[in-house]
C-alpha cells in the first residue's frame, strides 16, 4: 500500500476542510441549523451514502463551520455501540473537543458566571469514572455532561456521529430521550447529526415511531460529485490539471470522492512539469485499481468461500450491483446464506432496497481478476 502524505490529496483520510468541495445545499442547511441553535432551537439530521461517498470528510467540514457559542463534538464508531459505550465515547471526545475549540469559544466562556475554576480545567473525567464503576447510568452521565457544557456558557451543542449504522436501537432511543429532556426541561438546544451507509430511519420501527420521527424531518443522501465538482476537487490544492485529464478521472471514479482523491494522489506523484495530463491519468488507473483492491481486502473479516465468491462474481459482472432474484436466477439455487455471510465478512454490502453491491465498479473489475487468478 502506498502512502500519500507528500501529496495535497486525502485518499486514506478525511479531506482537509479547506479543500472540501460540493454539498453546498446541505452545508447551507447545516449552517442555518447552527445559527438557529445558538438562538434557541436545534434540529437533527441523518446523512447516508455508500462507502467512499465522503461522509467523514463532510462531518469534518461541518465541524469546522460551527459558530462561537455552539459546542460541537465528533464521534467515530468502529464497532456495535451500546448505551454505555456510546456515552463513554461522548465523554472522552467532548473533553478533547472542548480543549481544541477553546480559541473559538474563549471569549464567550469567560463571560459565564457559573465557573468557579479556570477555563482550561473543564473535565468530564469524574463522570466517566462513575459510569465505568456503574455508579451512574448512561442516561444520567449523558445528561450531566451536557449540563456542564451549558454552565460553561455554551448556547447550544451538536453531536456528530460517524458510522451510525453501528448504533444499537437502544442507544438511538437513549439519544432521543436525553436530547428531548435537555431541550424541554433545561432549555438547552442540542442537535444530533448522524452519518451512515444506510437510511437510519429504515430500522427504527416504521416511519411513525417516535424514534424514527426524531430523524425523519431532515434526511440527506450523498450522491457522487458532478464533473465540475471533480475538477474543483482536483485543482483546488493548487495543482494544474488538464480539463480532459479531470474528465477521465470523473468517468473512471463515477464521482466517488474517495476515488477522486486517490486518482489525485497517484497522478500528483507522476505529474510532468507540474501538470497532470490525460496520459498520466490513463497510466495511473492500474495503480489506482491495485490500491483500491488492497483497501477492499483489508476490510474483509475472512476470505470468501467458493459459494460466496460465486455470488460476488455475479455481482461483479453486473457492474457491482445485483438484486437477490438476479443472483438466485443465475446460480439456480437459493444464495441467501452465502450472501448473508459475504455481507458479514464485509465482502458485499446490502442497501436499503435489498440490493447487494460491491463498493465500486473498479472493485468489481478487480474481483473478476481475483477470481480468475490474476491477483493470486
Amino acid at each position: 500500500m502506498t502512502t500519500y502524505e507528500k501529496t495535497p490529496y486525502f485518499p486514506q483520510d478525511p479531506v482537509d476542510p479547506k479543500y472540501f468541495v460540493g454539498r453546498e445545499e446541505l452545508l447551507d442547511s447545516i449552517k442555518s441549523a447552527f445559527s438557529s441553535s445558538v438562538n434557541g432551537r436545534a434540529s437533527n439530521m441523518a446523512i447516508y451514502g455508500e462507502r467512499g461517498m465522503g461522509k467523514t470528510s463532510l462531518l469534518m467540514k461541518i465541524k469546522s463551520t460551527v459558530p462561537e457559542g455552539c459546542f460541537c463534538t465528533y464521534i467515530a464508531l468502529s464497532e456495535e455501540t451500546n448505551q454505555a459505550a456510546f456515552v463513554e465515547k461522548l465523554l472522552q471526545r467532548a473533553d478533547l473537543d472542548y480543549r481544541e475549540s477553546l480559541p473559538l469559544h474563549r471569549r464567550m466562556i469567560e463571560k459565564a458566571k457559573e465557573i468557579p475554576e479556570q477555563i482550561e480545567s473543564f473535565s468530564l473525567f469524574e463522570i466517566g469514572v462513575k459510569l465505568r464503576k456503574n455508579e451512574m447510568s448512561p442516561e444520567i452521565a449523558f445528561l450531566e455532561a451536557i449540563i456542564k457544557l451549558k454552565k460553561r456558557g455554551f448556547k447550544a451543542a451538536y453531536i456528530l456521529l460517524d458510522e451510525a449504522d453501528l448504533l444499537t436501537t437502544e442507544t438511538i432511543a437513549l439519544m432521543r430521550n436525553i436530547v428531548q429532556e435537555l431541550r424541554a426541561s433545561y432549555r438547552f438546544p442540542i442537535g444530533i447529526i448522524v452519518a451512515g451507509k444506510q437510511k437510519l430511519t429504515n430500522r427504527l420501527g416504521g416511519k411513525w415511531s417516535p424514534i424514527s420521527r426524531f430523524f425523519a424531518l431532515a434526511q440527506y443522501e450523498l450522491k457522487p460529485l458532478t464533473k465540475n465538482e471533480v475538477y474543483s476537487a482536483l485543482t483546488i490544492p493548487h495543482v494544474s490539471w488538464g480539463r480532459d485529464a479531470s474528465d477521465i478521472v470523473f468517468e473512471k471514479s463515477e464521482g466517488y470522492p474517495t476515488i477522486v482523491q486517490l486518482y489525485g494522489a497517484v497522478c500528483y506523484l507522476n505529474r510532468q512539469n507540474g501538470k497532470v495530463t490525460s496520459e498520466i491519468v490513463a497510466a495511473a488507473t492500474k495503480d489506482v485499481k491495485k490500491e483500491l483492491w488492497t483497501w477492499f481486502q483489508n476490510g474483509w473479516k475472512g476470505m470468501p468461500s467458493d459459494m460466496e465468491t460465486q455470488c460476488a462474481l455475479i455481482i461483479a459482472r453486473n457492474n457491482g450491483r445485483a438484486a437477490f432474484g438476479e443472483i438466485k436466477k443465475i446460480m439456480k439455487k437459493n444464495p441467501g446464506t452465502n450472501l448473508k455471510r459475504a455481507v458479514e465478512k464485509h465482502i458485499l454490502s446490502q442497501d436499503e432496497k435489498g440490493v447487494y453491491t460491491l463498493p465500486h465498479p473498479l472493485i468489481a473489475q478487480m474481483f473478476l481478476d481475483y477470481a480468475s487468478g490474476k491477483l493470486l
